[in-house]
């Protein structure tokens, strides 16, 4: 019987290596050409078209909102509960709100990090409030000693290297030093939480999971 942690960090990968008969067959089932431009026979990975018909999910009725949803031409939980606050009607909150989360969606990045210097800006992805982690970081320990306006005015620098996710083909921003991307950092967090005898360092985690689809960031 294969270890939990393993089970944790790469179902997909142990599936494929433990039954490579059954691998074999459903290569011999797959359609490569089946929705182009979506399927990636390669990486078993597909990402469907938002546009297209053909699938089910579908992008916030709001225009500003980058939130991914099942239920076409309708809201997300964010903008349903802002709407119902509004009073507006459906299709004027829909071409004029502008969404203002706290913390990114999961899987997704809100924007650069807002931290601007000499012209410069960190080209971190956004975390929470507008700063990246690491910022976020410095933010909370210089509020805490109550240096927050000295670190602001003169100590703060802008991050100006730029670090790809290290799972193999994602192409996500990583969210800090340890180089994985929003969505690839919460899941992480979470299997060694599930396995908090048996923590898997990053690299090690990240060399088996499958990439995921990043979508285009909101100003």
């Amino acid at each position: 019987m294969t270890a939990a942690p393993q089970l944790a960090t790469a179902p997909v990968q142990l599936a494929l290596e433990q039954r490579p008969e059954w691998t074999d067959w459903l290569r011999s089932q797959l359609d490569p050409q089946w929705r182009a431009g979506e399927w990636d026979a390669e990486q078993w990975l597909f990402t469907g078209d938002l546009d297209s018909p053909r699938t089910s999910s579908s992008r916030c009725r709001t225009l500003r909102c980058d939130a991914i949803i099942r239920n076409p031409a309708s809201f997300c939980n964010y903008c349903r509960d802002h709407r119902l606050k509004s009073g507006l009607p459906r299709e004027e909150f829909a071409a004029t709100f502008v969404p203002d989360r706290g913390q990114s969606l999961r899987g997704q990045v809100s924007g650069q990090c807002t931290i601007t210097r000499d012209g410069i800006r960190c080209v971190r992805p956004q975390a929470s409030n507008g700063l990246c982690v690491a910022h976020t970081g410095s933010f909370r320990y210089h509020e805490r000693l109550g240096t927050l306006d000295r670190w602001l005015r003169e100590l703060v620098k802008p991050i100006t290297e730029e670090l790809i996710c290290m799972v193999p083909e994602c192409s996500g921003a990583a969210m800090n030093s340890r180089g994985l991307c929003n969505y690839h950092w919460r899941a992480w967090s979470a299997a060694n939480r599930a396995n908090p005898d048996h923590r898997v360092p990053a690299e090690q985690w990240a060399s088996a999971q499958p990439p995921t689809w990043q979508p285009t960031s909101s100003p």
